[in-house]
């Protein structure tokens, strides 16, 4: 006789319906509540969304689509309504992070919390709603429209994947405008290209503001050059340029060439640098005719930008809103992004080393500047969106002072390579016994703001059992500053050493063995070793002793 508790049936009946009614509910809450504080992305989310890859059109698209993914997915879950299809736009993006963003998973036997919710939706893709859903209430319900019969659960889920395919061109159209005005700055034997990648033609309106005449060239998207004519000094002209084509300046004299240029269609447009070519072609017979283009793409701007060692790029300054420059180090130097202020000042964004991608806000008036103060030349990728009125763009060499250098600044973004899990050792003084002890210790890394850190340790003492621990890192808003365990630490240094290695020391005043210390902890962080060691020193004493140090690798 079968059993009826494993019977088919018993898997439709009230248990099974209730118990995936709540598996819903916990899922969907999770979702709403994971998606609703990112519906208006951050620069961290961003900037993690950009270093996983996905950057076209552009990161914010991504960021926005997997907000409102978790949110909307969420309520859907909640309600039972369109339950397959938010399962299967759910699991994708916790494929995505459960087994691409995190360094080493394991399929079936991982225990992040990410890689649980995907199994959680895979289920859901498999066993639908249950019968205690609005899946199930639309189940077998019709309409007749033309006097055609067809299933409202059929037209809902029809209607919901119109509105998933939808998101991308209301993410896009949700980006900002579509024109650009610059003032370009061409060092001599240089020339400014623009486009050469870009769906659509665009135009250029340029006057020559600077000492010396340029020549404007069109590179065609089959290498053909055609010189659209010289602009002499206080000159103006306009040129369209067709689909792929690039707009090419080249200063002509023998100072810096400054260029008003005012861009129509400029979305999906990238620029740069490089050094002038001659001419190969005579020139054309007159100016190219003014047209008119039109596009739906979104409105960033993007370059493939070189800067020549010692130099430093300069984007902005004096334009009426506020950007975003989401950057990809594709060098093999690191790069220091920096806000030169409306008012003078000058503040540390990010450094940027080889590799890894960011996404920073710039103020009104605000400049983005790039400096590479190595001996090689950088390569970054650029994406840049926001109010592109009269945005400047010039490339001058890195400035020599003697004024005091600014305080270095950490982002909760640099720390992002500690989120894993990692095995080491903990090695610490014993303070009674003045010996030095060493534990097995495990660390897992959590960020669940973009500026806090959570290092979750366990210990394996002598005797073999287990002691655990959290230590929490708030990163100030400026930078500057760092709180670990209720102590105010200042970041002293931070350094980017060669192999994606981030050296940063941190200092403030504590307690050590009930005694009044200055704490030092040093962190040394790359993506296959962890190490951070705590000195301290007395108040009658020059030199920090060491008092313990945690060594992890993965």
């Amino acid at each position: 006789m079968k059993n009826p508790t494993s019977s088919l049936a018993a898997w439709r009946g009230p248990a099974a319906a209730l118990g995936l009614l709540l598996f819903r509910l916990h899922l969907g809450v999770v979702m709403v509540e994971s998606g609703l504080p990112k519906l208006e992305p951050s620069d961290w989310f961003t900037s993690q969304v950009a270093n996983l890859g996905f950057t076209w059109p552009s990161p914010e698209m991504w960021a926005w689509l997997a907000a409102w993914g978790e949110f909307a997915g969420g309520i859907m879950l909640i309600l039972g309504l369109g339950t397959r299809l938010a399962a299967v736009q759910l699991s994708f993006q916790f494929f995505v992070i459960s087994f691409w963003w995190y360094d080493k998973p394991e399929f079936f036997t991982g225990v992040y919390v990410q890689q649980e919710l995907f199994w959680g939706f895979v289920m859901l893709l498999a066993t639908g709603a249950g019968s205690w859903s609005a899946d199930a209430w639309l189940r077998g319900r019709t309409w007749r429209p033309m006097g055609r019969q067809a299933s409202i659960g059929t037209a809902t889920a029809g209607v919901a994947a119109l509105l998933l395919l939808a998101m991308p061109l209301m993410a896009c159209s949700s980006l900002g405008l579509s024109g650009l005005r610059s003032q370009v700055s061409i060092e001599v034997g240089k020339q400014f290209e623009l486009g050469g990648t870009q769906l659509l033609g665009f135009r250029v309106a340029a006057h020559n503001v600077g000492p010396v005449a340029v020549e404007i060239k069109e590179v065609t998207s089959g290498g053909q050059v055609v010189s659209v004519g010289v602009l002499p000094p206080g000159q103006q002209t306009k040129a369209v340029f067709g689909m792929g084509s690039r707009a090419v300046i080249v200063n002509l004299g023998q100072r810096e060439a400054k260029i008003d240029v005012d861009i129509s269609n400029a979305a999906g447009l990238s620029m740069g640098y490089s050094a002038a070519q001659a001419s190969v072609l005579p020139a054309a017979s007159g100016p190219v005719p003014v047209g008119t283009t039109a596009g739906t793409l979104p409105s960033d701007l993007r370059s493939d930008l070189t800067i020549e060692p010692g130099k430093q790029f300069s984007l902005g300054g004096g334009q009426r809103g506020p950007f975003k420059v989401v950057a990809k180090n594709k060098g093999t130097v690191s790069v220091d992004i920096k806000e030169q202020l409306s008012g003078g000042g000058l503040i540390s964004k990010a450094t940027l080393r080889p590799g890894q991608g960011g996404a920073l806000r710039f103020a009104a008036g605000s400049a983005a500047v790039l400096l590479n103060p190595s001996a090689a030349i950088a390569r970054l990728d650029l994406t840049v969106t926001g109010d592109f009125g009269n945005l400047r763009m010039a490339t001058e060499q890195l400035p020599k002072t003697g004024k005091t250098a600014a305080p270095p600044r950490l982002t909760g973004a640099e720390l992002s390579d500690a989120l894993a899990d990692w095995h080491g050792t903990l090695t610490y003084r014993n303070y009674g016994t003045q010996e030095t002890v060493k534990l097995n210790t495990a660390l897992r890394g959590e960020m669940s703001r973009p500026d806090q850190l959570l290092l979750r340790f366990d210990y394996e003492e002598p005797n073999k059992t287990h002691v655990f621990g959290t230590d929490t890192l708030y990163v100030a808003p400026d930078g500057t500053r760092v709180r670990w365990d209720n102590i105010d630490y200042a970041v002293r240094s931070k350094v980017w050493l060669p192999g994606q290695v981030l050296n940063v020391v941190l200092e403030g005043a504590g307690q050590d063995g009930r005694r009044a210390a200055t704490i030092r902890k040093t962190i040394v962080l790359s993506p296959r070793q962890f190490l951070v060691k705590k000195e301290v020193r007395y108040a009658a004493n020059t030199a920090f002793l060491e008092r313990n140090h945690y060594q992890f690798t993965r």
